[in-house]
């Protein structure tokens, strides 16, 4: 080289060559992608490595779509979750409904009728008079009302109730309990009358709460503090706060029927804290009140009387004391089974056929309370001399298959084990329809889930005859025991037995399609199978499991689904199974095949993260086609989330990146080349599924690297020119941005896949002409972004050159870098200048000016620096140098050398000296600190 190739380009690179680059093999080696000295190597394991890692974290932190639900229970809280009002509330207005109209005594209701009538125009109640003298029903001086009507009704008054305590209208308050009391008494439809009471209930409770609160704010207020103690006794309490408590118990003394005046009487009892001293008075009066309710003479509504006594002094003793007193309960069920001769000796044969009801059916209705006052009486002693004593008392009083439901679910097991032939020779002979079979068999099959037989002949025996009688029941209590004889199965059989059962649940579900009118139970069912089932290979080697879970429908089924992703993303368990993989991925399809363009984002997130965690722990090991297929598989299923074809993305490019580190060869194999090609490929068709086009370019950029790094240039360069295109492509600014900062990085790797050809250098180009093509909207880009593009260029430009110096390249390609270097310093020359043009304008802001000739100052310093260092030193170069520092030096004079410093830039000087005069004297020209950058 010399002054001829002067003449032809402006500017040479120089021919030094660089220790770090050995000459060798232009393919590569394979262990260079692995090699932890590869300087774009730790670049590599973010991008697919680190990203991945990342998005396991947020998957780690994925909350549980569906709370798994306990199954061993202390027996405090089976009391506690047995006895909870509310939710037997809810029960009971489920399952005692009716369709019939209920009729009610006017007079009852007229209150409410007057007041609303007082808004209606004198017309409207003429015409409400016409037509109540027109209603036939109404000349037996009764209204009739649909249970939904009579339900808003009792509603009504608890909200107009609390309305009234507000208005200071506390007789008005009272009143309307009263009313709603006498509903209870006049109910002609006895099919619905658990589920009036416990609406009357909250009624009532309304109000005992209502007043406790006035007293108590009327002690806290005499005595002047802010709160009595949990404890307060009468002491505690001024005489006038007494004498409010003890008016309000006469006013109650003086309701004229019985009902209304026990029943608010039991609402209020908690206010007898402020006047009674006695430690026992609350035991003694329940007793009381138990007695008191012999005087009311209908069965039904005596039962539910005792039911509301129970309820109350089972939250008062839980509040006051902590200890349940359970003599009132004895008392109560006592009373029930002397009541047993009044449904047998026909006193109740009229009303029965009025109500168009069996005895069976009417006995029945005290389900919920013979619940209660049995748990009740079962919790005073646990024991098997409590269970045969009260054995004795069901057998001696009408044995109803009602009571020996409750008797089953209120003991423990192991105790209802001691009497488990006597249990179930009853079940299997009686023919009491108080309860269904059904719910005999649900009752023992829940308790021997906690204690079963200890023989195994003995587990499978007890299943035995408790499926002859199920498979033999109605759709709903068929439903309803299996669910309870499966889990028992599960616990405590072999999946053989279990994977029968659920046999004979699918072919009795497809009768008629009877598992349309089941979602709720089948979904139930298989939670069951899921939760208590350690290992879900299990689960999903029963042949029965996924024709249950295709029954289910729409939300339900969705809800499961998530529900099997989340317990295997929780257990966290590596796989390889094909049966589990392909049963799993069928479930996240029939998740993804819901997702419509409305669904929520959050939805779609849900979901991708619980593949996600799927695909992280699907591991085939070495079988790394497995591995590539289940990815294959993985995008074709769930084209729908772009998470999920990313990571199948990074996936693929991880099998090559193993296969390499495995094998740790100079020269692959047929086999190893022919298995990464088919990762190349699969990477290169599913690229442009990627909708976010950064992304996709990043893709792509990562995979051309890897490519050319394992020695296959072809398909790099393909890779490569298809980021290209995705920059290209790019039109809105924001993703223009976004693009920009891609490039770098791209060309980094250009650097580190060690191309000797024209694969860098076409690259540099291609960008080169995207940013400086206004037709696409790049000329939208800051004039830093272009500044920064140009120095990224030339430091890659240089770096190819020394690394094609290093492999013997003849001056003919000095040539084109040269010519391609002279095009970028031309391009960052015209950026400088119209940075240099902008700041030097009058309608430059000053706030804008100062930031700008920092950008200059550093663009034209950063500029000359590579040119200096890089290019040899001709007359052009030279002039292009000092022009270059003026530049700098305009906007940012350099500063006076201290004395200190003056020794470092002699040794500097010295240095540059010695390997190139030329630079150092030009150097020494502009400004001697210069030299320090070159020592």
């Amino acid at each position: 080289m010399g002054e001829e190739a002067a003449r032809k380009y402006p500017l040479v690179l120089k021919r030094a060559k660089l220790g770090s680059f050995e000459k060798e093999d232009r393919r590569g080696k394979w262990s260079d992608v692995t090699d932890e000295s590869d300087p774009l190597h730790s670049i590599l394991k973010d991008k697919v490595g680190e990203s991945f890692t990342a998005r396991q974290r947020e998957v780690e932190g994925l909350q549980q779509v569906v709370d798994a639900s306990s199954k061993k229970t202390t027996r405090q809280i089976h009391v506690e979750t047995r006895l909870a009002w509310n939710e037997q509330k809810i029960e009971v207005l489920a399952k005692y409904t009716t369709e019939k109209d209920i009729p009610v005594h006017s007079k009852i209701v007229e209150d409410e009728v007057e007041r609303e009538s007082k808004i209606l125009s004198d017309a409207d109640r003429a015409r409400q008079k016409l037509e109540q003298l027109e209603d036939d029903k109404k000349s037996d001086g009764m209204s009739y009302f649909a249970q939904s009507d009579l339900v808003k009704h009792l509603e009504s008054l608890a909200t107009e109730l609390e309305a009234s305590w507000k208005r200071d209208e506390k007789v008005k308050a009272l009143r309307i309990v009263i009313q709603a009391c006498k509903l209870l008494s006049v109910i002609k439809v006895p099919q619905c009358y658990p589920s009036l009471f416990v609406l009357t209930a909250k009624v009532l409770d309304v109000f005992g709460n209502l007043v406790y609160e006035r007293i108590y704010q009327k002690a806290v207020e005499t005595l002047g503090v802010r709160k009595l103690a949990d404890n307060f006794k009468p002491t505690d309490v001024s005489a006038e706060t007494k004498d409010v408590c003890r008016n309000w118990f006469y006013k109650i003394a003086s309701i004229r029927e019985l009902i209304p005046r026990i029943l608010v009487e039991m609402a209020l009892w908690k206010c007898n804290r402020f006047i009674e001293g006695d430690e026992h008075y609350f035991s003694k009066s329940y007793k009381r009140f138990a007695m008191q309710i012999r005087g009311i003479g209908d069965p039904l509504l005596a039962i539910h009387a005792r039911w509301y006594l129970c309820h109350k002094g089972y939250d008062l003793d839980k509040e006051l004391s902590g200890t349940i007193n359970v003599e009132y309960a004895e008392i109560c069920l006592s009373d029930f089974y002397h009541c047993r001769p009044t449904f047998s000796d026909g006193r109740l044969d009229k009303f029965l056929q009025m109500a168009q009801m069996s005895p069976p059916e009417y006995i029945a209705l005290f389900s919920p309370v013979l619940r209660w006052l049995i748990e009740l009486v079962a919790f005073k002693s646990q024991t098997l001399e409590q269970l045969d004593k009260m054995i004795q008392d069901f057998r001696d009083n009408g044995s109803y298959a009602v009571v020996m439901q409750h008797l089953i679910g209120s003991f423990e097991g192991p105790i209802v084990l001691e009497r488990l032939p006597e249990i179930v020779e009853y079940i299997e002979t009686t023919t009491d329809t108080t309860c269904t079979k059904g719910d005999l068999w649900y009752a023992l099959g829940a308790a021997m889930i906690e204690s079963p037989p200890e023989a195994k002949q003995d587990k499978q025996n007890i299943l035995n005859k408790a499926w002859d009688d199920v498979v033999k029941l109605g759709a709903d209590d068929f439903m309803k025991c299996s669910g309870v004889w499966v889990e028992y199965s599960v616990f405590h059989l072999e999946r053989k037995d279990v994977d029968l059962l659920l046999r004979v649940i699918v072919e009795r579900l497809t009768e008629d399609k009877v598992y349309e009118t089941q979602q709720v139970r089948l979904k139930r069912l298989l939670v069951i199978v899921l939760e208590n089932w350690r290992s879900l290979t299990q689960v999903f080697s029963l042949d029965s499991f996924m024709p249950l879970l295709d029954m289910l429908k729409g939300d339900l089924k969705r809800n499961t689904c998530l529900h099997i992703l989340s317990l295997f993303a929780d257990r966290a368990q590596k796989t390889k199974d094909d049966v589990l993989i392909g049963s799993l991925v069928d479930v996240g399809r029939s998740l993804h095949d819901e997702l419509t363009a409305m669904s929520p984002p959050e939805e779609k997130k849900q979901i991708s993260m619980l593949m996600l965690r799927l695909m992280d722990n699907v591991s085939y090991e070495k079988d790394y086609e497995g591995q590539l297929n289940f990815y294959a598989e993985c995008r074709r299923s769930f084209h729908k989330l772009q998470d999920v074809i990313e990571e199948a993305i990074h996936g693929a490019v991880r099998l090559m990146q193993e296969v390499v580190h495995l094998h740790g060869v100079k020269s692959h194999t047929k086999k190893i080349g022919v298995f990464v090609k088919t990762c190349l490929t699969f990477v290169h068709i599913t690229i442009p599924s990627i909708r976010n086009r950064v992304e996709k370019a990043k893709l792509f950029m990562i995979t051309g690297y890897m490519a050319n790094a394992l020695g296959f240039l072809a398909q790099g360069e393909l890779l490569l020119k298809e980021c290209v295109e995705t920059i290209d492509a790019g039109r809105s600014e924001e993703v223009q941005t976004q693009l920009v900062a891609v490039q770098g990085p791209l060309l980094r790797y250009i650097l580190a896949s060690s191309c000797a050809d024209n694969n860098g250098t076409w690259v540099i180009r291609e960008l080169l002409r995207i940013v400086d093509d206004s037709s696409g909207g790049w000329d939208k880009l800051t004039s830093q972004t272009k500044a920064n593009l140009y120095l990224q260029s030339l430091r890659a430009l240089v770096q190819l050159h020394k690394h094609r110096i290093s492999l013997g390249e003849d001056d003919e390609a000095d040539v084109a870098f040269g010519d391609l270097v002279s095009e970028v310093v031309e391009l960052a020359m015209n950026e400088l200048k119209r940075k240099s043009d902008l700041l030097a304008a009058a309608s430059t802001p000053p706030a804008f000016a100062g930031p700008l000739k920092e950008q200059i100052s550093q663009f034209s310093f950063e500029l000359f620096l590579i040119v200096a260092r890089n290019c040899e030193l001709f007359d052009q170069t030279a002039a292009l140098l000092r022009k270059l520092f003026a530049v700098t030096k305009s906007v940012s004079p350099s500063p006076e050398l201290p004395d200190e410093a003056k020794a470092m830039v002699a040794r500097a000087e010295e240095q540059l000296m010695a390997s190139n005069p030329n630079l150092a004297i030009l150097c020494k020209e502009l400004d001697p600190m210069i030299l320090l950058y070159f020592s």
